[in-house]
C-alpha cells in the first residue's frame, strides 16, 4: 500500500491520503489490538504501546507516511522476532548426563560459603 501511495503520488493528494492511511491501519493492525489490551492490565506498558503512540501521534501531526512506516517496519520486526523465538530450541533445564556442563552454565554449590569470597581471602 505504501508503494501504491507513493507511485500514485502525483494523481492528487486526497488519494495519497487514502491510500496511506489504509497502509497505517494495515502496518498497525499487527500491534495496537494486542498494545489495547495490555493497557488494562496493571503496570504493563510494553514496546508495542509505545509503538502505538508514536503511530497515534504521526498521524495527529499529519505525517501519514511516517506512521504507515513505522507500523510496517514495526511489524516486520515483531514477525522477526517470533521466527526467531520459534525457531530457537528450548534451553534443557538441566544436562541428561552427569558430565562437563555448558560453559556458560555455572556450576553448582553443593558446599562452601554462600557469600562470595574475596580473591584475597584465605591467603597471608
Amino acid at each position: 500500500m505504501l508503494l501504491a501511495a507513493w507511485l500514485t503520488g502525483r494523481a492528487g493528494a486526497e488519494t495519497l491520503k487514502v491510500l496511506e492511511l489504509a497502509a497505517v491501519a494495515v502496518g498497525a493492525s499487527t500491534f495496537v489490538p494486542a498494545a489495547v489490551r495490555n493497557l488494562f492490565t496493571p503496570r504493563h506498558v510494553g514496546v508495542g504501546t509505545l509503538m502505538t503512540i508514536a503511530a497515534v501521534g504521526a498521524v495527529a501531526l499529519g505525517q501519514f507516511f511516517e506512521a504507515a512506516m513505522l507500523g510496517v517496519l514495526f511489524s516486520i520486526a515483531e514477525g522477526l522476532e517470533h521466527y526467531a523465538v520459534v525457531r530457537t530450541p528450548a534451553w534443557p533445564a538441566r544436562p541428561a548426563q552427569p558430565g562437563p556442563r555448558h560453559r556458560l552454565c555455572p556450576p553448582r554449590r553443593t558446599r562452601g560459603p554462600t557469600r562470595p569470597r574475596r580473591p584475597d581471602a584465605g591467603r597471608m
